[in-house]
């Protein structure tokens, strides 16, 4: 029988040698190498299992797994939670957290190459671990030991010599020690993501180089106080580098959270719900853990690279947290000596820049072990008394602009509020902790047991001599300096109001009574005033407001926006019948951006063809740059639905005639015209058929990996996309981008969810983060929140202490 068998098999290598040698020769070795590879990586992700011993300082701390991954951790004493923390975080996150340290520091480009020595360098001009030990200085002994312990089980973790993640692997590196100011420098790097009013400055500055007045109370609120002087007149070679540096701005994508008291849950407590809104990563910023150790007793979302809960809740309250969009980034024209050039004028007198020289190590393009090693790039960085001269790294040629922001100012004990928040109680001691917080300029909203509610502006906000800092300052004899801070007495705030409930979503929280300037920068309303329309929905209707009704809200992308600009719509006369069928489908549309709706397809296209139309005129009224013309373009197609409705329906905008009657004007035409090109790009993109065109179909989420995004065969393995619904208005809030092959790329959105409520009779926490638990790509772990989350489906937060007292 095997003689026979070898024959046959001769018989067959004799017919086709070349495939056969194909397959012995490379086909089997590599797939036998590809097999051995993935069992390598496969054990590179860590286990699933329901329970684990931590060796902790004080003694075994038990971690115990639900369903998705998420930890409850109970330990002896609280610096052991910590220890837990930073364990966990290490064998769940441990390439992110590289990443991270990386990115703060400004070495990113000793893993990543030359294309990441752009944000090198800017990273080390702004000199965020600098900063860092300052705030180190300022810290309780309670913080450091808490920081100490995070970073020490981290380290616990590294130790143990486990598989690392394949990224470590694929580009040849190992993770260094952390240590707790690479902690402090990364909640500076997310008080940055937070903190964006130093573009707003440099873009008023630019388009008023190029916009009449009336054009630009389109895009930029007034200035509430007059400026200093002037904004600097601009030379068109620092015009195009402006312009370079403005050109990915993005806008309005902020956060929701709001607030229910027991006056409308029927006695069941007070109700919160957060979910803030970032830039989509793999994996997420954040990770749910519940922590019970000590007097330590908190569940919620803690940012990876520290060792708190940052929203959540504890045994007494539970709090919240938006951007809120405050003016805390002022940037100064500084004035040099024309004899001197290494020196500048600060309070009568020339000085010398204080300077420094950064040595970047830049890794050779791949494949780097064939390649000769490259010389490290010297990076020169100077400051000023204002702060880093930021001009420098972002191109904007010879004119030093230095940039003074709170988060790089001395004695910063945010990290000290962020810890007592966890131990607070009331609305007194809630208040009293984050009278500690400095940045980044928050809403906090409030819930406790009692049913009570709150709100509290935090952070410090810059007070000025004089003007608004809405534009960068020529530093002079009327340059606005800093004279202190608002008081953290004097912050807005508001505890239980008459309506029941508060909601923010980065809009304007106080009236104008409020005596001290914030911002000149609030999202449009229309995310806030949709909360606002659902919870007095559900209290006309005579019943009590309930977790199901969060959860449903969170989940909402109807866009009032979009409902008054269709109202415009309805008046025009369609002109054929491509038109009239399309504006037959959002004749009865209702605003809403569902990923099934066509008509949220044709809308969302169509207004970026009416910014377009709108808009591209006031670009040819001026010879301008080809980068400033990139940047206005941008700012133009970028335009908000709001700001698209003012300009066909206020008269004293620029743009287009909108004389009665309305379908007839020169808006309404503009409207149409608009209509057909959209009609045009779906045509290409979605088919013919019109009732067949979905929302989600065009609209997609990407959720980027650092860095094998960038890799296209990649790209596939380790990013996860998925269908896209709502928009920048809308409170599940997208935005969308042309990706250049007819589909609409969403790269902002909710970055987690969690609803809680509480009650005298006790408390419940549902969650869902927006990727999975584990940043290993072999993970079962990896993405599946993601699918739940795009689901709007939630998880219940493992209950604080869930898994006993720590082991004996």
């Amino acid at each position: 029988m095997f003689c026979l068998q070898s024959n046959k098999v001769h018989r067959v290598t004799g017919r086709f040698p070349l495939l056969w040698r194909f397959i012995l020769l490379l086909l089997l070795p590599a797939t036998f190498g590809a097999v051995l590879l993935a069992r390598t990586y496969l054990a590179t992700a860590p286990a699933s299992v329901a329970t684990l011993v931590v060796a902790a300082p004080a003694g075994p701390a038990i971690v115990r797994f639900d369903a998705l991954g998420v930890a409850s951790v109970s330990a002896r004493c609280e610096s052991d939670v910590y220890f837990v923390t930073g364990y966990l975080h290490a064998r769940d996150r441990l390439w992110q957290m590289e990443v991270q340290r990386r990115l703060v520091n400004g070495t990113l480009s000793e893993a990543f190459g030359v294309g990441a020595l752009e944000r090198d360098t800017w990273m080390r001009t702004l000199s965020l671990r600098r900063a860092a030990q300052s705030a180190w200085d300022v810290l309780s002994s309670d913080a450091r030991q808490s920081l100490q312990a995070y970073a020490a089980g981290v380290n616990a973790w590294i130790a143990e010599g486990k598989p690392l993640p394949p990224e470590f692997a694929a580009l040849g590196l190992r993770p260094e020690r952390w240590t707790p100011l690479d902690s402090l420098a990364w909640m500076k790097m997310f008080s940055l993501t937070l903190s964006g009013n130093m573009n707003r400055e440099l873009a008023r500055l630019l388009a008023g180089q190029s916009l009449s007045e009336a054009q630009m109370a389109t895009f930029f609120a007034p200035s509430l106080g007059a400026s200093p002087r002037p904004a600097p007149a601009v030379a068109e070679p620092l015009q195009a580098a402006l312009a370079n540096v403005l050109q990915s701005e993005s806008r309005y994508v902020g956060s929701n959270a709001w607030v229910v008291g027991g006056t409308l849950t029927g006695g069941q407590g007070a109700l919160l719900a957060n979910d803030p809104h970032l830039q989509l990563q793999m994996p997420s910023l954040w990770y749910p853990i519940s922590q019970a150790g000590g007097t330590l007793r908190t569940s919620g979302m803690s940012l990876v690279g520290l060792p708190l809960v940052v929203f959540g809740r504890n045994e007494a309250i539970a709090w919240g947290g938006t951007s809120m969009v405050a003016d805390t980034q002022d940037l100064y024209f500084e004035r040099t000596d024309p004899q001197h050039p290494r020196q500048y004028w600060s309070n009568g007198q020339w000085r010398p820049f204080t300077s420094r020289v950064e040595s970047v190590q830049v890794r050779a393009d791949f494949p780097a072990t064939l390649r000769p090693a490259l010389k490290p790039v010297e990076v020169e960085v100077r400051q000023t008394n204002h702060g880093p001269v930021v001009s420098d790294r972002l191109g904007l040629g010879q004119q030093p602009v230095a940039l003074r922001w709170v988060a790089l100012e001395p004695g910063d004990t945010t990290y000290e509020a962020a810890l007592r928040l966890t131990h607070a109680s009331d609305w007194t001691s809630f208040k009293a902790a984050l009278a500690l917080f400095a940045t980044p300029a928050l809403n906090m909203l409030y819930a406790d047991r009692k049913g009570n509610i709150g709100y509290l502006g935090v952070g410090r906000i810059p007070l000025r001599s004089h003007g608004d800092g809405s534009l960068p300052q020529q530093v002079g004899a009327d340059a606005a300096e800093w004279t202190g801070y608002i008081p953290a007495s004097e912050m807005p705030q508001r505890y239980n109001p008459p309506s029941g409930y508060i909601v923010s979503a980065n809009n304007k929280m106080m009236d104008d009574s409020y005596p001290y300037f914030l911002s000149l920068d609030w999202a449009p309303p229309g995310r806030a005033q949709r909360i606002t329309q659902l919870l007095e929905q559900v209290s006309q209707r005579h019943r009590q407001v309930a977790v199901t009704d969060f959860k449903q809200i969170q989940a909402d992308v109807t866009s009032l926006p979009a409902q008054r600009m269709v109202g415009l719509l309805r008046q025009l006369k369609p002109q054929s019948a491509p038109q009239r069928e399309a504006l037959r489908l959002l004749a009865d549309w209702n605003g809403s951006m569902s990923s099934d709706s066509a008509a949220a397809a044709v809308f969302n296209v169509w207004t970026l063809h009416l910014g377009k139309a709108l808009f591209d005129t006031a670009l040819h009224q001026r010879a301008v740059t080809g980068a400033e013309h990139k940047y206005l373009e941008g700012l133009f197609h970028n335009a908000s639905v709001d700001q698209l409705y003012r300009a066909v329906t206020d008269p004293r905008q620029p743009w287009c005639t909108n004389k009665a009657p309305f379908a007839d004007s020169a808006c309404g035409q503009l409207m149409l015209s608009a209509l057909d090109g959209a009609l045009h790009d779906l045509r290409k993109s979605a088919g013919s058929d019109i009732a067949g065109w979905r929302w989600g179909r065009l609209h997609y989420s990407q959720y980027a990996h650092q860095p094998f995004s960038r890799v296209n065969f990649l790209r596939d393995v380790f990013d996860y996309t998925g269908p896209g619904a709502g928009t920048a208005d809308t409170v599940n809030v997208a935005n969308f981008e042309d990706d250049g092959a007819g589909h609409y790329r969403q790269t902002f959105g909710s970055s987690f969810r969690q609803v809680m409520q509480l009650s005298a009779q006790g408390s419940q926490h549902w969650y869902m983060n927006s990727t999975g638990q584990v940043g290993n790509v072999f993970s079962r772990h990896y993405t599946d929140m993601a699918t739940l989350f795009g689901s709007g489906s939630y998880a219940v937060m493992p209950p604080i202490d869930a898994g006993g007292r720590a082991a004996p």
